[in-house]
Order: C-alpha cells, then sequence, then structure tokens
C-alpha cells in the first residue's frame, strides 16, 4: 500500500468523521474498537461526535484508515479490487497524471497542490521500470479515473508508459489535459487543446487545471459533485469559509448539488456558524435559481 500524504490522510479522516458521526454512541465505540482505535468517555454531547471521531482515528495508521474506510462503506476487504483502490480518496474528483519519473518531484507537488480542490490524484512512475504489482496500480487506476493529465516535457514521448496511458485513456473517451511543460504535440495529443508551463509553475498549473474540470462538459458535473463533497465535510469555520470560496467557482450546479448544499448548511455547525458563510450560502443559491 502506498503511503498516504497529508492531505490524504486529513480527507480520509474527514470522510471517517462524517459518516460514523450520525451513528449511535455505543456502535461509535465498539466500531473503533473493533479497529484498536481509542474510545473515552468524554465527548458526550452528540453535537460533538464528528469531533470525537476525528480525534479518535487521528492517530491511526494509513492501513487501518483505508480497512475503517471499507468497512464503513461496506465493501468487501477480501475482493482484490476494494484492497487495491484505496489510493483514490473517497469523495474526490479521480486524475491520473502521467508523466515521466525523472520529473516525480514536480508531480508530487502538483497532487499536493490538486488536493486543495478535492481531486485525488494518482501520480505514476515512482519507479523508472515498474514493477508487476505496480503495473497493476496503474491498470487499475486508468480504469477507475475520471480524467487523466499528462505532463509533457521534452523526455514525454521517450517513455514506453505514458504513450500506453494516453492511449488508454483517448480510448476510452477521458478528459484529456495536456500540459505543455517543454515537449511538443505529437501523434493523437496534436488534435488536445494544451495548457502551456513551460517552467512548471504549479500554482498556476493546479488553477488551470480547476478551471478545465470546472468548464468542460467531460467533467464539470463530476467535479462540482467532488466540491460539493468537501463543502459537506467542512470540519471547522475558517475550512467552511475555504470550501465556500471554491464552491462559489462552481459553474454546474443541478438541484440535487443545491439540495444537498442546503442540507449542509442546515445540519454541519461548522458552516451555519461561520461568521458570512449564511450570507454567502444564500446568495449562490439565489444565482443558480435566477439562471
Amino acid at each position: 500500500m502506498l503511503s498516504k500524504t497529508p492531505s490524504e490522510r486529513i480527507n480520509l479522516i474527514q470522510e471517517i468523521s462524517k459518516k460514523l458521526k450520525n451513528e449511535d454512541r455505543e456502535i461509535i465505540d465498539l466500531t473503533l474498537r473493533q479497529f484498536g482505535l481509542p474510545t473515552t468517555d468524554e465527548w458526550i454531547t452528540p453535537e460533538f461526535l464528528g469531533s470525537y471521531v476525528m480525534n479518535m482515528v487521528d492517530k491511526a495508521s494509513d492501513e487501518i484508515l483505508s480497512q475503517l474506510i471499507h468497512h464503513i462503506n461496506g465493501e468487501d476487504l477480501g475482493d482484490e479490487t476494494s484492497k487495491s483502490i484505496d489510493f483514490w480518496q473517497p469523495g474526490q474528483y479521480k486524475l491520473f497524471l502521467s508523466h515521466v519519473s525523472a520529473h516525480k518531484i514536480e508531480a508530487a507537488k502538483l497532487k499536493e497542490k490538486l488536493s486543495d480542490f478535492h481531486i485525488s490524484t494518482f501520480v505514476a512512475h515512482e519507479d523508472i521500470s515498474p514493477t508487476k504489482e505496480w503495473q497493476d496500480e496503474i491498470e487499475l487506476a486508468l480504469d477507475s479515473m475520471d480524467c487523466l493529465v499528462a505532463l509533457v516535457t521534452d523526455d514525454f514521448h521517450e517513455s514506453y508508459w505514458t504513450d500506453q496511458e494516453l492511449g488508454i485513456g483517448i480510448g476510452k473517451g477521458k478528459l484529456i489535459i495536456a500540459v505543455n511543460c517543454g515537449g511538443s504535440p505529437y501523434g493523437f495529443l496534436s488534435k488536445y487543446q494544451w495548457l502551456k508551463s513551460p517552467d512548471m509553475d504549479i500554482n498556476k498549473m493546479s488553477k488551470d487545471i480547476f478551471d478545465i474540470l470546472n468548464k468542460h462538459s467531460l467533467s464539470q458535473k463530476k467535479f462540482a459533485e467532488a466540491i460539493v463533497n468537501k463543502f459537506e465535510s467542512s470540519y471547522s469555520f475558517q475550512n467552511a469559509k475555504e470550501n465556500m470560496s471554491i464552491l462559489e467557482k462552481i459553474n454546474y450546479l443541478d438541484s440535487d448539488l443545491i439540495s444537498r448544499i442546503k442540507t449542509a448548511h442546515d445540519t454541519n455547525s461548522q458552516i451555519n456558524g461561520s461568521f458570512g458563510v449564511t450570507y454567502r450560502v444564500n446568495q449562490l443559491i439565489n444565482r443558480v435559481q435566477r439562471s
């Protein structure tokens, strides 16, 4: 199992808290104990059960966090697909990042930055010659991804793996985002609109990817769902404001998503108790309903 980044752990802990906090206290403690996690007689007030769960699972290992989310989601850990697919973070938009191993540091930085937008990024090519196990992970990621982003450097075409990944993505009809990082368009890639980032500006690159996912017909609905998931999981007043700022930029919001936003506001005290967020939620809903 690949080690999780701090952002991945935070998102996973938030998801576990969100799903467990509505259970009876006895069920919560039973679940925590069965996974070797601590419990306490404090935190008795029901409205703070989400915070209680987060504190109890905070120090859990990556493996325990993955097992716990599989249990909560009702997934069978005896199934190989369930074991392997835990590299995607629950409720997030799934992005496959194709690049050559020489640029894995930049790829890792981009992955971390994209997590701010509730994008779960699979970074391929940790090794120049992937093991069979790693190949299986890559195949699974390609099969389950929502879109593929290619960092086309001047050595991109030299890789046997990157060409195959692009071919699979194109063949599946997935959204392909090609980022010009010093490479040149070739083959089927030449027909796609390219982002330009010759200096590998990670901040600008992540914002440009956000804009495409937000506007493109192949991505905007799933991406909007991921952002609403992020808003629903707001865990502090400040986090609610940050998530609201992202939500306000989303182009696609249908009636179901608007209903979820209303429910999240009404039931999550970190959202409705955050100064100014109620006003912004109402403004957003009014804007969408007028359009």
